[in-house]
């Protein structure tokens, strides 16, 4: 086993012991490869950051659960993948500012095509609200 595995092992059952410092710890150890893997899933310094913030949320309240079967990291970067994914659905479901949301429908339709025609409203079930 290296000793980078073993310091990790050390610094979890610390922290599940209640150690604050030996997480703090174990963060400062992990952040810089979180952020990289981070920015690698999203190409963007802003977004990177609050997946590695909100990933070592998730990290410090699931600890309890780390068995230690796989390595930190492999467990880190799963809940980083994780978070990325959870931006991505919010992002999916979100309508963009402009449209409007056909109820009965499920579909955003903007307002320019809307417009001038190129969405035949007639044949669309449901009522026509605007999203702000």
């Amino acid at each position: 086993m290296s000793e980078s595995y073993l310091d990790d092992q050390m610094l979890i059952t610390r922290a599940q012991a209640g150690d604050k410092s030996a997480f703090n710890a174990l963060i400062r150890k992990h952040e810089t490869r979180a952020y990289q893997y981070a920015f690698r899933l999203t190409r963007n310094p802003e977004e990177a950051s609050d997946i590695v913030a909100d990933g070592f949320v998730r990290v410090y309240n699931a600890l309890h659960n780390f068995k230690g079967q796989s390595a930190f990291t492999t467990w880190l970067y799963r809940i980083l993948t994780n978070c990325y994914l959870d931006v991505r659905k919010k992002e999916k479901n979100r309508v963009p500012e402009g449209c409007v949301y056909v109820l009965g429908d499920n579909r955003p339709v903007s307002e320019d095509s809307r417009r001038f025609g190129f969405v035949d409203m007639s044949k669309i079930i449901g009522k026509v609200v605007t999203y702000k």
